[in-house]
């Protein structure tokens, strides 16, 4: 029996069918280097500000510009925009070497691999669907399900150790000592390949969403199984904006499905999945109230971690980094105030200012958008949400389409993104560009023309 639904069948066959044979001749580079890229980034992301790794990515990034001949314009112009970065990146280091402050370089360094891996992982992944069958598409996805999953596996196992064996030698030196071992007054919150936990659990959500997408696309419950692993992983980085963040996620998805008027019979549960969520709920909870964390079980940490913020240094430190971003600005000129003071310079003009908001030597306020507010001003955030609008609302308006299922997972992925960087600063995050580099390109390409014809 197949392992795609009826409806992806039909598709293939039709694609193989009406397509030209030559529309679908794959390009090698891509076919190998999109998943080793895949791979490396969701494993090995902190390696990526590596001084070594570093000269080697410029290297990459002009390699793959030079080798690869896009077809549209809109890539076109991204490679031209990756290029300039290379540029950037080649004229910081040659600063390096002059002995310019190495601080400064490091905090630009920090934002060109954050564009940089953006703008590639964008290219690459557009390009692989763009140049290949929906078949070898959806293998891609089932491909990075399984690393979602073997992720999700390795969390829950150093929850059990209370220790990060294999990925904390990667990490930075104040991220091992917080995050990837067990300090006995603390509570114990994995932070798996991501180095720490709520970017962890952000990805986690993605893998759960993930999961429940492949669930209804190809019918398989093992796939059910493994979304609860996500979900179980997720409670384990006791991150409570993550846990917000799924919580978005998932009523965005049910938003988008209920907007899919085209597909009402979908909407139907059938009897033994209905049965199957019905025991699935209360042994869940069951099991979270049986697990100890220390003082206390799973589900009574987890309220707690909620009832108990209120004064915490975490929400001290975002509300005190949101009155200071905002009487910084509200002072500043009109100039400033209209667009902002620079990519990555709250962390720099912290740091020389010696400005912390409550943990000492901590140069950053924990709030994306006002990080963003600072750093590109009014006209910076009104093109900031007139592009998280505008991709919300285009979504919407392609529901009709044969992709439905695949905008309802990107839409509900990018929502949960979005809600999560309220509580950090996501765009200092390289494995974050990655992740959302990849869910856009997967969002533009199921409501492009070259997906319909699939």
């Amino acid at each position: 029996m197949s392992s795609y639904s009826a409806n992806s069948v039909a598709a293939i066959s039709n694609l193989q069918r009406d397509t030209p044979k030559e529309q679908l001749q794959p390009n090698a580079l891509i076919n190998i280097f999109v998943p080793a890229f895949i791979l490396f980034m969701m494993f090995l992301s902190p390696l990526v500000l590596n001084k070594n790794v570093y000269y080697a990515f410029e290297i990459l990034i002009a390699f793959i510009v030079l080798s690869q001949s896009y077809r549209t314009l809109s890539i076109r112009a991204a490679g031209l925009i990756l290029a300039m970065i290379t540029s950037f990146a080649v004229y910081t280091q040659l600063n390096t070497v002059y002995h310019i402050n190495k601080v400064l370089v490091l905090n630009m360094a920090t934002v060109a691999m954050f564009i940089g891996v953006f703008v590639l992982n964008y290219i690459l992944v557009k390009a692989y669907l763009m140049r290949n069958s929906l078949s070898r598409n959806v293998n891609l996805l089932k491909f990075v399900g399984i690393l979602f999953n073997i992720i999700s596996i390795y969390c829950i196992f150093e929850y059990l150790i209370k220790f990060n064996p294999v990925f904390s030698q990667f990490f930075n030196t104040d991220y091992h000592r917080y995050y990837s071992i067990k300090r006995g007054y603390e509570l114990y919150r994995v932070s798996g390949p991501m180095q720490h936990p709520i970017v962890m659990g952000n990805f986690l959500i993605i893998g759960a969403l993930l999961n429940y997408y492949l669930f209804n696309q190809l019918r398989k419950n093992l796939y059910a199984l493994f979304m609860l692993v996500n979900v179980t992983a997720l409670f384990l980085t006791f991150s409570r904006s993550s846990y917000i963040a799924l919580g978005a996620g998932i009523l965005t998805y049910l938003l988008f499905t209920a907007r899919n008027k085209d597909n009402k019979e979908k909407l139907k549960i059938p009897m033994p999945r209905a049965i199957a969520i019905i025991f699935a709920i209360p042994i869940i909870l069951l099991i979270m109230m049986s697990v100890n964390t220390g003082d206390s079980s799973l589900w009574s940490t987890i309220i707690n971690r909620f009832s108990n913020a209120e004064g915490t240094a975490s929400v001290e430190q975002r509300s005190g980094g949101i009155q200071y971003v905002l009487g910084l600005m509200l002072h500043s000129n009109l100039l400033n105030l209209l667009i902002g003071h620079g990519y990555g310079m709250i962390s720099w003009n912290m740091r020389q200012d010696g400005t912390s908001i409550v943990l000492n030597n901590f140069y950053i306020i924990d709030n994306q958008y006002f990080t963003f507010f600072y750093e590109f001003g009014i006209a910076g955030m009104i093109i900031l949400f007139a592009g998280i609008v505008h991709i919300i609302r285009r979504s919407f308006k392609n529901l009709s389409t044969g992709n439905a299922n695949i905008i309802k997972f990107t839409a509900a992925s990018f929502v949960a993104i979005m809600v999560n960087i309220i509580f950090y600063e996501g765009a200092y995050w390289t494995s974050i560009a990655f992740l959302l580099s990849f869910i856009l390109a997967l969002n533009t390409y199921a409501i492009s023309k070259e997906a319909a014809v699939k």
